[in-house]
């Protein structure tokens, strides 16, 4: 099965450049770039870069501005959280007393039950 997940707008009547999965792998088609210290049976391809545009880096120079144009509701972008360690002080004895099986510690946000909790 070949599913095409990208292609690029092109003049009629030229090939596009367009990246699709198949069983195997990826396929990509795009302009062949000649290079002769590539074995016979491999070709290297030239796609655009707006087909790949998380391959470049993230320069926003103001960010509530792009995400104003990107967003179509509040909430439906990805938030990623990279931190070795998510932990308030404030909340250390809440914790500990879920850890430790006290009844109730996990009564302390109302509408916050944690999987496993006593209470």
């Amino acid at each position: 099965m070949r599913t095409v997940l990208r292609n690029a707008a092109c003049p009629v009547g030229k090939q596009c450049p367009e990246i699709a999965k198949v069983e195997e792998g990826y396929e990509i088609v795009g302009t062949n770039i000649p290079d002769p210290r590539l074995p016979e049976h491999e070709r290297r391809v030239r796609v655009p870069a707006t087909m790949l545009p998380e391959l470049d880096p993230l320069e926003i120079d103001d960010f509530e501005a792009w995400l104003d144009a990107r967003r179509r509701t509040p909430g439906d972008m990805l938030r990623v959280q990279t931190l070795t360690a998510y932990s308030a002080p404030s909340d250390d004895a809440d914790f500990a007393g879920y850890l430790g099986g006290a009844p109730g510690a996990n009564q302390s946000s109302p509408g916050v039950v944690l999987p496993g909790a006593p209470g």
